[in-house]
């Protein structure tokens, strides 16, 4: 039995057109043109006339493109239903051949609708940098570059700015998220969304409040506070502020024992109080039934 993933390193890429081949020969769907190629074929021009052909399509009014545009819309995304049960047919009949499980489990997340996480605060940035001044020419990390360059000189107030956009975001993400993993649990799809992650969830969103970390995860926060603008990458920083932790004197220490306790303390305050109030909420809901 042939073994082929469809991942490959560009070491072995010259065995894709092998793969594409196999693929066909067993029935996988084909990919509709692009808008040009299909202008071309209805022309009947073959790759002899690629130039001639593509001074047409350049010339062809944007009304008469956007036909084009449309139809490849709707082939691709009939293509991609075809694609969906022909990976889960294979998936069936061959689970360690031609498709990989995980791609077509990222697929059929995909495919699902389920939400998509917003972008972190520095990413959001950069899209907003892009969108403004266009993304230089040169390779992927001259591009990067620019706006990282950006942030770093961005201004604290600026960059609250852009973590509060995506605090909002985030929170709207988690419902829209909560809404979908009841959806699939209510259809059975049990397989792409685990029961216990959705409980996790919904008592996140209920507003269940969180124990506070260990003493010397405090000291590591605070150490990566004060010490971020001149360190490298977060986890050399933990290593390094593991290291002073282990070296503090045990006065000192102890502040950090003392602040937990009364964030423990405070925490379970918070957590009888909330439960209470599920509780209260709970008996609403019996009640109006």
């Amino acid at each position: 039995m042939l073994q082929i993933g469809l991942k490959c390193s560009l070491g072995t890429r010259k065995w894709l057109p092998k793969v594409a081949k196999i693929h066909r020969n067993l029935g996988k769907p084909k990919l509709p043109s692009p808008p040009s190629i299909s202008f071309m074929n209805k022309l009947g021009k073959g790759p002899a006339d690629k130039k001639e052909a593509g001074k047409a399509w350049t010339e062809l009014p944007d009304s008469e493109k956007q036909k084009y545009r449309d139809q490849y819309r709707l082939d691709l995304a009939e293509y991609r239903k075809k694609v969906l049960d022909w990976k889960a047919h294979m998936v069936a009949e061959r689970p360690a051949d031609v498709v990989n499980q995980e791609e077509y489990q990222k697929l059929v997340l995909k495919e699902s609708d389920q939400p998509k996480k917003p972008p972190s605060p520095n990413v959001m940035f950069s899209l907003d940098y892009w969108a403004k001044h266009g993304k230089a020419p040169g390779s992927v990390a001259e591009i990067v570059k620019a706006p990282v360059e950006q942030w770093k000189l961005l201004p604290e107030k600026e960059k609250q700015k852009y973590s509060d956009r995506f605090k909002t975001e985030m929170l709207e993400y988690k419902m829209k998220l909560l809404d979908w993993k009841a959806g699939m649990i209510a259809k059975g799809r049990t397989d792409l969304v685990d029961p216990e992650e959705y409980k996790q969830l919904v008592l996140e969103m209920s507003g269940q409040p969180k124990p506070p970390p260990a003493a010397h995860l405090m000291f590591y926060r605070d150490y990566a506070a004060e010490h971020k603008r001149v360190a490298g990458r977060a986890a050399d920083l933990m290593k390094v502020a593991s290291v002073q932790w282990k070296n503090l004197p045990e006065e000192d220490k102890q502040k950090y024992y003392n602040r937990y306790s009364d964030e423990w303390y405070a925490y379970e305050k918070r957590l009888r109080d909330w439960e209470r109030e599920m509780t209260t909420i709970s008996l609403e809901d019996d009640e109006d039934e």
